[in-house]
C-alpha cells in the first residue's frame, strides 16, 4: 500500500478564564482525519482512532526564520533564544530519572518563509512570524498555526512548520509579560510539533487556551511530562538516525529550488513505495472569552466530548479554505462575546 502524507494544523487560543484541573490525561495527535471519518474520542476528548504521530529519528532540526518580527522589533537572535527555550522545556522533562529520547536542534537563520512540504525538493522545519498579513481569513483571533505532515500508514512525522500571528497580536519576550508571552505560545506549539494534541487539563501547557499576560505555559505540568515521556520514552528504539529534514535541507523555498533536487537525507534510504504523496487537513482554535454566556473551559470540554454540536461561524467559513478540516467541534469557543 502506497503511503500517504497528511498535514495537520494546530493553533493555540486565548482565554480569560481558568478553572481547576480535571483528572484527564494528555492527548496525542493521530492520523485519523475527522473530516472524512467519524474519529472516535474517549472521555478525555482524545482521539482513539488512527496511528499516533511521532518523530522516528532520535533528533530533529528546527530552523528559525531570519527576519524575526520586524514589526515588533524581535530580531533573529532573540527569536531563536525563545524557540530554544520552548523546546528545552520539553527536552528537559523527567521521564523517571532520564530525559525523553529525542533531541531538537534549533538552527538558523533560514531565508525561506513558506510553510510547505516538498515531495521532490528539499525541506526545512521552519518557525516564522507573519508580520504583514495573517493569511487565514476568518481566523484573525488565532495566535499561531502548527502544520504537521506525516506518513498516514505509520504515524511518522515528516515535516512541521509554525506560523505566528504577529499581524494581529503583540508579543512580549522575557519578563515582565506585558502582552502575549512569546515563550508560552512557542512552548505550547512546540508540543504540537512533537506530536501532542490539546488536553482538557487546564493547568497544562497543552491546554487549548492561553490567558493574555500570563507565562504559565512556559512550564510543563505533570500531564505534559507524561505525554512527552509516553511519545519519546528513554528506552525507545529510534528507527532513523538522520537529523536532517526530509529529502535534505535547503535555505530556499520550493519555488527557488531546482526541480527534483530531493536527496535521500532524512529518509535513511527507505523504499520508494513508502515515500507517498502529500495530502492535507486542518483545524484551528481561536480567541475565546465566552460563548452564549458559558465559560470557555466548559465549552471546550463539551466540544471535545461531542456534546455541544452547534458549529461556530468561523469553522463553517474555514472549512472551505483548509482541505479536509478536522473535527469542527473543537472550535466551539471561537465566537467572541
Amino acid at each position: 500500500m502506497r503511503a500517504r502524507v497528511l498535514s495537520t494544523v494546530f493553533a493555540i487560543a486565548t482565554a480569560t478564564l481558568a478553572v481547576s484541573s480535571p483528572s484527564w490525561a494528555f492527548c496525542r495527535a493521530t492520523s485519523c482525519d475527522s473530516s472524512k471519518n467519524n474519529c472516535a474520542r474517549d472521555a478525555q476528548g482524545c482521539l482513539t482512532e488512527g496511528i499516533p504521530l511521532y518523530w522516528a529519528s532520535s533528533c530533529v532540526e528546527v530552523y528559525v526564520q531570519a527576519s524575526g518580527s520586524v514589526a515588533q522589533g524581535i530580531g533573529f537572535a532573540t527569536f531563536k533564544e525563545s524557540v530554544s527555550r520552548a523546546f528545552g522545556a520539553w527536552l528537559s522533562a523527567d521521564c523517571g530519572g532520564a530525559p525523553p529520547l529525542i533531541d531538537v536542534q534549533v538552527m538558523g537563520p533560514i531565508s525561506c518563509d513558506v510553510a510547505e512540504y516538498n515531495q521532490t525538493k528539499k525541506n526545512a522545519n521552519i518557525v516564522m512570524f507573519r508580520d504583514d498579513r495573517w493569511p487565514y481569513m476568518g481566523a484573525e483571533d488565532v495566535l499561531a498555526f502548527t502544520h504537521l505532515r506525516f506518513n498516514a500508514d505509520t504515524g511518522e512525522l515528516w515535516d512541521s512548520d509554525l506560523e505566528i500571528n504577529s499581524f494581529e497580536f503583540q508579543f512580549s519576550v522575557g519578563d515582565p509579560v506585558t502582552n502575549t508571552d512569546l515563550d508560552s505560545m512557542l512552548t505550547h506549539e512546540a508540543g504540537h510539533m512533537l506530536g501532542l494534541a490539546h488536553t482538557l487539563v487546564t493547568d497544562a501547557t497543552m491546554y487549548a487556551h492561553y490567558k493574555p499576560g500570563s507565562d504559565t505555559l512556559r512550564t510543563l505540568a505533570d500531564d505534559d511530562t507524561s505525554g512527552m515521556c509516553a511519545v519519546y520514552a528513554p528506552d525507545r528504539v529510534p528507527s532513523r538516525t538522520s537529523c536532517s529534514p526530509r529529502h535534505g535541507f535547503s535555505d530556499r523555498c520550493a519555488a527557488a529550488q531546482p526541480e527534483n533536487s530531493a536527496t535521500n537525507e532524512g529518509t535513511d534510504n527507505e523504499a520508494e513505495s513508502s515515500k507517498g504523496d502529500p495530502a492535507s487537513k486542518g483545524c484551528a482554535l481561536t480567541v475565546a472569552r465566552s460563548v452564549g454566556g458559558y465559560p470557555v473551559a466548559v465549552i471546550s470540554a463539551l466540544a471535545l466530548l461531542g456534546i455541544f454540536v452547534r458549529r461556530p461561524r468561523w469553522c463553517q467559513k474555514r472549512l472551505s479554505m483548509i482541505p479536509s478540516a478536522s473535527r469542527c467541534a473543537e472550535n466551539m469557543s471561537s465566537e467572541r462575546q
